[in-house]
């Protein structure tokens, strides 16, 4: 499909000083590379250096973030930039939320931080993880952002990255994400991609696109790394993350044929991060291929930011290689276009659209192995073959941020209708009188009083609710509210009459012991005002007592609902809650609640039966309600059958989907209750000493560190000793033959060698007494070896040694470091 470029909005009113706020979770600077970091960044350059007022907001939980230096560099070029996971910590009184879901708390933090900064212009966004989330649904109910433009930019979906990269998540909650990444796309004013590929992936997977879709390639900052060599080609460099999606399997497969033929590269450098295969760490996939490989030199560079690898490339002899299984716009071409590096990349995705036309034929392969080593054959040995780039980066430049000027003024404001909706309350009551009087006195402080209240007795028995609601007549009579008495028939037959008898052109249905805040009403109102939609729910605070009103002390976490999700919907409820605002007409238009006797769940069947018969669901991302949390205390979930509420709220799977889709559905949750999701598989390795799996950083210390210690005792020390020199700077680095110690003496305890434990503490404590490290240093070291002894009990007196000797060395600090060392014991 074409797409238009920002180019076509250039003629409007761009010479105007914009406020403009730039949400990603990468960014150079607390990240080393990466494609969203590196286009993120340089757009933000791209916009200060236009004039416009640039504040980037971070999003990402990494080391880095906390840090100044790098906010500082930012400042110097006139961006502000605010870290959210700082700014959530500087705040009070703020709880735990679930979902327990990273980027469900991100969304919410950054909705949360432009409530207090909503004063731009224009909001450009990455849907990479969602972290728009919340803020867009907070402009569609009404309460943030109305002035203001939302530019979502797409670069790799999760869902896309996940196909794409052979990898099978191994916690389900990451539909949430895939959601959340999916709303931020339909919902934004306008969506720019840098290829035209990703805007088709997106349809074709049933994305229900903006009307302004643009294809605007990313911008780039060539600096000082240009390749001007003309010697022969001898180095062939792997140029992206080590991972599966990059092409490595390929690319070590191409090498395999190579091989064959006696036309091996002299040197192989993998210059990325790592990543898994599998359950295999990238280093130990690339140190068992090169098997294969025994005359090339294999480096290692897992750990060079972006201009690093520029300048590597740059180096006489080299060409890179990029044989994406599939890619957007990658950054890793872009490049080697604008740095003059010859390379070789797979013709997938968006690649091409980088590249001049006439060269293509030149530097692009497919994906059979064999063609791939006949160009890298090709390529060695002869002069350096330069691709150009397909446009002119100063005039995509000038696109970028002209167009972006000109569509935060073309782009439609939110608007809201001036008539105030009259609602229906309607809460259900049965027995719990001294709880109903917490509720109804909250409903009669709401500062909205367009509303009714429809309360429904469910045939209570006890003198004490009979009594109460004797009380009850002529209040609710002076008010014009309702007070239904009814037979004991459960929630969904009561809530059903109360929305027969309501009033309202919306019902928005309430539990007897939850409390309102006197803000509830005029949110759902504005919300209502707002929105299209017809279904609006809301985030709230949980609080723990059985009779006591919410207050600071008992406030436990804010439950933060995803609206109109189908997948996750499947194992829990992330939809929303039985307090959701709906337009009757719609819940008639539903037939109401179903009527089963003694089972719960009947709010979370009807909403599952809004989203599958394909209405959206706004969510109000402010708790505007305190639900109330009784451990050990009877509630219509915990005195119910809990698989009896399950099968009820999958019915509409089966209702509504055809049968062989309704019951996937339901197969999902069969697998969901009878297994543990989260566990992760056993290592298919020939060995069994590997130290590290899935699930962990393969870029981390740690992990680096690990898998080093496996080379090294499998002989690759070249391999092994590159990666500890690719470990961080800005933190103590452990040294190799401290590394060793630590491994040797992990696999006496596992031996239950005691005497070989006690010469590797001697070693260990000769090497610390050598005066080759600090102290600070060497307590660090120290503490390692101690966690290493406190796992069995018959060296406790050598770890007492030990113990001795780290406090000798740092007596000023002796708590923190015995803290650190009996935490393990």
């Amino acid at each position: 499909m074409k797409y238009a470029s920002l180019n076509s909005l250039i003629g409007q009113n761009t010479e105007k000083r914009l406020a403009i706020c730039l949400v990603t979770p990468d960014l150079l600077g607390p990240v080393k590379n990466g494609g969203i970091g590196t286009a993120c960044t340089f757009l933000a350059h791209a916009l200060a250096d236009h004039g416009h007022n640039v504040h980037v907001l971070f999003t990402q939980d990494v080391a880095k973030a906390s840090q100044t230096a790098w906010i500082a560099n930012y400042k110097k070029r006139g961006i502000e930039v605010s870290v959210a996971q700082a700014w959530a910590q500087s705040q009070t009184q703020r709880q735990e939320i679930f979902p327990n879901h990273s980027p469900l708390r991100i969304a919410k933090t950054v909705y949360d931080w432009f409530c207090e900064n909503d004063h731009f212009d224009l909001v450009i966004y990455m849907e990479w993880q969602g972290s728009a989330f919340y803020a867009l649904h907070g402009k569609q109910c009404g309460l943030i952002l109305q002035n203001t433009t939302l530019a979502c930019v797409v670069h790799s979906p999760s869902l896309w990255h996940s196909v794409n990269n052979a990898d099978i998540p191994g916690n389900p909650s990451i539909s949430c994400t895939w959601h959340m990444e999916r709303y931020c796309v339909e919902h934004a004013d306008a969506v720019i991609s840098p290829s035209a590929y990703m805007l088709d992936w997106c349809q074709a997977h049933g994305y229900r696109m903006p009307e302004r879709l643009f294809v605007q390639p990313n911008l780039m900052e060539v600096g000082d790394a240009v390749n001007s060599q003309k010697k022969n080609l001898q180095e062939a460099v792997f140029f992206g993350r080590l991972e599966y999606r990059k092409g490595l399997e390929q690319f070590c497969q191409a090498l395999d044929i190579l091989a064959a033929r006696g036309h091996l590269p002299k040197q192989v450098t993998f210059l990325g991060k790592c990543a898994w295969l599998g359950q295999e760490h990238s280093a130990i996939y690339i140190a068992r291929r090169a098997k294969a490989w025994p005359k090339c030199t294999i480096r290692l560079l897992v750990n060079c930011d972006q201009h690093e690898a520029v300048s590597y490339l740059c180096g006489p002899g080299r060409f890179a290689v990029m044989p994406s299984v599939a890619d957007n716009s990658p950054y890793t071409v872009y490049e080697c276009l604008a740095s003059g590096i010859p390379f070789l990349a797979r013709d997938v995705g968006g690649v091409s659209e980088l590249i001049d036309e006439d060269d293509r034929k030149h530097v692009l392969f497919d994906d059979i192995p064999q063609h791939l080593a006949d160009k890298m054959q090709g390529f060695l040995g002869h002069k350096p073959f330069r691709a150009k780039l397909s446009f002119d980066m100063a005039k995509n430049e000038e696109a970028w941020c002209q167009g972006l000027a000109a569509l935060a003024e073309v782009s439609p404001k939110a608007s809201q209708q001036t008539e105030q909706p009259f609602i229906s309350v309607c809460v259900t009551h049965h027995d719990r009188p001294e709880l109903l009087q917490q509720t109804l006195q909250s409903l009669e402080q709401q500062s909205y009083q367009n509303f009714e209240v429809i309360l429904a007795d469910d045939g209570s028995k006890t003198s004490e609710a009979k009594k109460l609601l004797r009380r009850l007549e002529p209040v609710f009579a002076q008010r014009n509210w309702q007070l239904l008495r009814l037979e004991n028939g459960f929630v969904g037959r009561a809530r059903n009459a109360e929305a027969k008898e309501a009033h309202g052109d919306w019902l928005l249905f309430f539990d007897d012991d939850n409390v309102a805040t006197p803000e509830m009403l005029t949110k759902f109102a504005k919300a209502a005002q707002a929105s299209s939609n017809q279904a609006i729910t809301t985030a709230f605070t949980v609080f723990d007592s059985a009779t006591e009103k919410p207050q600071a002390q008992n406030l436990r976490e804010t439950y933060c609902p995803l609206g109109s999700i189908v997948s996750f919907s499947a194992i829990h409820n992330t939809i929303g809650d039985t307090t959701t605002l709906i337009k009757k007409e719609l819940f008639c238009a539903m037939q109401g609640f179903t009527t089963d006797y003694g089972v719960g769940h009947e709010d979370f069947e009807l909403l599952l039966r809004l989203v599958l018969k394909g209405q959206d669901i706004s969510v109000l991302p402010e708790p505007t309600f305190f639900y109330r949390r009784v451990k050990g205390k009877s509630s219509v979930q915990n005195s119910t059958n809990a698989l009896a509420n399950r099968m009820r709220s999958l019915r509409p799977f089966l209702e509504i989907w055809p049968a062989p889709m309704g019951e996937l559905a339901f197969l999902t949750q069969c697998l969901a209750s009878q297994t543990t999701l989260y566990e992760q598989l056993e290592p298919e390795l020939d060995t069994e000493d590997f130290p590290v799996f899935p699930g962990k950083d393969p870029q981390s210390e740690q992990v680096l560190s690990d898998v080093a210690i496996y080379l090294e005792n499998h002989k690759e020390k070249d391999l092994a000793k590159q990666l500890l020199q690719a470990l961080e700077s800005s933190s103590v680095s452990v040294p190799f033959q401290v590394l060793q110690l630590y491994n040797a003496a992990q696999q006496a305890v596992k031996q239950q060698q005691w005497e070989k434990l006690s010469e590797l503490a001697a070693q260990f404590t000769s090497l610390m007494q050598s005066d080759c490290y600090d102290a600070h240093e060497q307590c660090l070291f120290y503490k390692q070896f101690l966690i290493i002894l406190s796992q069995v009990e018959p060296v406790r007196g050598l770890y007492h040694k030990l113990l001795q000797e780290l406090v000798a060395i740092a007596d000023e600090q002796v708590d923190k470091y015995l803290f650190l060392a009996t935490e393990y014991a």
